[in-house]
């Protein structure tokens, strides 16, 4: 752990939580007559007591307030979840993600050709029926309301750069605000919700790379312009099938397609999985879709001298990196917990959960990386829970916060780190470093 990090990661949180609240407050007007319950006060409690519990009730947040010397009722409190606490919970957590900023070290070889590597993806949250106006759901067996949070998570940064949250029945493809800010030099790593012609367009023309699976029967060209047999293609290769290809008849866009057949076993759970998923709508799987189970088929435009056609496989798998986001997000913090049938309640919640991972990601950015091993967010953010009191008192003074920070870090290298040596299983960082012989994190 480097002095420095640790002196500017307690500046910053300190002047996050006891200055950038009392800013907001000023412009989203929290307080609009007299009242003892400010900003501060609201949002530091309701983040600490969605840290240490995210299902907290009203009334365990009023004991909280009450040992700040402040005296509310449940239903005082019920009243100030409103508008304007859901406006500066939403813009604190903005202030968040600005504020929360880690430099951007490339550890792994593989990726040092990119200025970053970027993953989205989205998870719903189910909300109580009376909210369906508000934000409409999927409906059928899934909720009649909901929210859909949509995340672009810097791997490399190994923080959160951007959320919105959209109603539950969006569907991905219909999202496009992450093309509003594409980076040059940076790789964007989507599933299939997000194939979309225009997005590979964006991407490519702001010269920055995308690895996408293939959505099929999406019509590929071949160089004379002509539709490539996919499966015929297949049936003739191995292990990896390799071709430029073309996206399409009007935009032409030259691409790599690349395929990499997949284990046995990997193939049979995917088959279950399709067969389970069309059974629910009387359907059955079709010879093609059987043949394609067998492989994983990914479109490129990073050029094979950045990326060999093998380790487009392996870098693609990068992506279950923002799966174990949300796994976080959910299992730990307690997104999809919802406390109250309020919509600005529920609002104010997510925004302060959110905030308790972004911090967290922000303060163990120095251990990210620790003697050739990754830390465990997930062990992290429990050890957090466990002590999240001794935190926020710890931000009434900064030698204090400063001594929590390395007494806190000091514990996750000891007990929070993911295994170095695993035989049966590598972790994706490790098979990333074995496609070129790294052999440690620098």
């Amino acid at each position: 752990m480097q002095g420095k990090n640790l002196s500017e990661i307690c500046s910053t949180v300190m002047n996050f939580f006891n200055k950038r609240v009392k800013g907001l407050d000023k412009t989203v007007k929290f307080v609009k007559r007299k009242s003892k319950l400010g900003a501060q006060v609201f949002a530091e409690v309701l983040i600490s007591g969605c840290l240490s519990d995210p299902t907290i009730s009203l009334e365990r947040l009023c004991k909280l307030i009450k040992e700040r010397g402040i005296k509310i009722s449940k239903q005082g409190l019920h009243q100030r979840f409103n508008r304007e606490a859901s406006t500066l919970m939403e813009n604190l957590f903005i202030d968040s993600l600005q504020q929360f900023q880690t430099e951007k070290r490339v550890m792994i070889d593989l990726l040092k050709p990119f200025s970053t590597v970027q993953l989205r993806d989205s998870s719903g949250i189910s909300l109580p029926a009376s909210l369906k106006n508000l934000y409409k759901g999927c409906g059928g067996s899934a909720s009649e309301a909901g929210l859909k949070i949509q995340v672009l998570y810097d791997y490399v940064q190994g923080q959160v750069d951007e959320v919105t949250m959209t109603e539950g029945c969006r569907s991905d493809q219909g999202f496009e605000g992450h093309l509003n800010k594409i980076e040059k030099g940076t790789l964007y790593l989507q599933d299939l919700g997000y194939f979309k012609l225009k997005t590979f367009v964006t991407i490519q023309a702001n010269e920055a790379y995308f690895i996408s699976r293939y959505l099929y029967p999406s019509k590929l060209l071949d160089k004379n312009d002509e539709a490539l047999d996919l499966l015929g293609e297949l049936r003739k290769a191995e292990f990896y099938f390799a071709k430029k290809v073309r996206l399409s008849e009007k935009e032409k866009i030259e691409i790599r397609l690349i395929a990499h057949r997949l284990p046995d076993k990997e193939v049979q759970a995917r088959i279950r999985k399709l067969k389970r998923s069309l059974e629910k709508k009387g359907k059955m799987p079709t010879q093609a879709t059987l043949e394609l189970a067998h492989w994983s088929l990914y479109i490129t435009n990073v050029p094979d001298t950045m990326l060999k056609d093998e380790q487009i496989h392996w870098v693609y798998s990068l992506r279950w990196q923002i799966e174990l986001f949300f796994k976080l997000c959910k299992s730990e913090a307690g997104i999809d917990k919802v406390s109250g049938k309020r919509s600005d309640r529920i609002v104010c919640e997510i925004y302060a959960k959110l905030i308790c991972v972004v911090t967290l990601l922000y303060v163990c950015f120095p251990i990210r990386w620790h003697e050739n091993q990754e830390l465990s967010f997930y062990k992290a953010y429990k050890a957090l829970k466990l002590r999240a009191c001794d935190f926020f008192k710890a931000l009434k003074s900064s030698y204090r916060l400063m001594e929590f920070i390395k007494t806190f870090l000091s514990d996750l290298e000891d007990f929070s780190l993911k295994d170095k040596y695993r035989k049966k299983r590598r972790l994706t960082y490790q098979k990333l470093m074995d496609t070129t012989g790294q052999e440690v994190l620098v």
